[in-house]
Formats: structure tokens, sequence, C-alpha cells
């Protein structure tokens, strides 16, 4: 079962202390479709996501020594279709490695180990892929404001684009 969805979504980042951190966040999938084997396609309604994680910071960035850390997040989508509601839950665990570049700018790599269970008309499934494998950027701007980019060609394909704001 091939599953496109786009999402939009918010999230809270918490540091505790200087290596670790919390996040959460909730949002929307606000399109998308499944497509069975024999190629008939469904469409996914309006739905919900949301994530729990925590990140630890490994290594402390110095100079040419690279930041290495690793996350492990809990997540889960909900939306409805004309067969029935379909589910995905997701544990996922990742290592980060990058560069703190001229203290605003951030290149890093990343890959991911995940799977869960998804549910849909009756069925259960799960990922296609259990891996990811990918690039990104941070660029810290004035006043607090982040800009992040994440490609990833490799394994389970996303793009995504986002927006942070520290006080």
């Amino acid at each position: 079962m091939a599953t496109e969805k786009v999402a939009v979504s918010a999230g809270f980042e918490q540091h505790l202390g200087d290596r670790h951190t919390f996040v959460a966040g909730a949002g929307a999938v606000v399109a998308g479709s499944l497509e069975y084997p024999d190629r008939r396609h469904y469409e996914l309604g309006t739905g919900a996501t949301a994530w729990v994680g925590y990140g630890f910071l490994i290594v402390r960035p110095k100079g040419a020594v690279p930041f290495v850390s690793a996350s492990a997040t809990l997540s889960g989508a909900w939306a409805p279709t004309r067969l029935g509601d379909y589910v995905a839950v997701d544990l996922r665990a990742a290592a980060t490695m990058g560069w703190v570049l001229y203290d605003r700018f951030s290149p890093y790599l990343a890959a991911r180990a995940f799977g869960g269970p998804v549910f849909w008309a009756s069925r259960v499934s799960g990922d296609a892929y259990h891996y990811q494998l990918g690039a990104g950027f941070v660029l810290g701007l004035t006043g607090g404001l982040d800009l992040t980019c994440e490609i990833v060609p490799f394994g389970e394909q996303s793009l995504s684009l986002g927006m942070g704001l520290s006080f």
C-alpha cells in the first residue's frame, strides 16, 4: 500500500540542561492518498498528527569537530477515508551529525530507523521503508528566528521546511 501525506504542524522544544531536549507537537493532515496494490486510490480526508520525543547531544561541536546527537520519537497520524479511518503509529530512532558555522548556519546529515503499525480498511500494514538518509540545515536569523530545510532522498523520502522562534 503506497501512502502520500501532506501535513502542517507546530512543535515545542524544551532544553533540559545543555545536552537533553524534550519535543512535542501536533498538527493536521491536510491532503494525501492511499493506493492499493491494484492501483485503486483513496483520498485522505483532513486528519491529525502528533508526536513526543527526547534528544541527547552526544558530542558538542568545537572547531572542526561536528556535533553528534541521538533522538527517539513516538508519533501518530489519523485521517478518514471512504473505506474507514487510516491510523499510523511510529517509533523512530535518529542520529544526526553536523557543524555550526559562523554561529548561525548548521548543515547536518541525518540517519533514522523506524517502524510501527498502520491500520486501514481492516488491514494492518507497515512502512515500505524502515529508514531515512538525508541532509538539512538550520539557519539562525536575528530575533531568535530559525529557518530549517531537510531533504531525504533515500529510504522513506521527504521534504521538510520549517520556521522556529526561540524565546
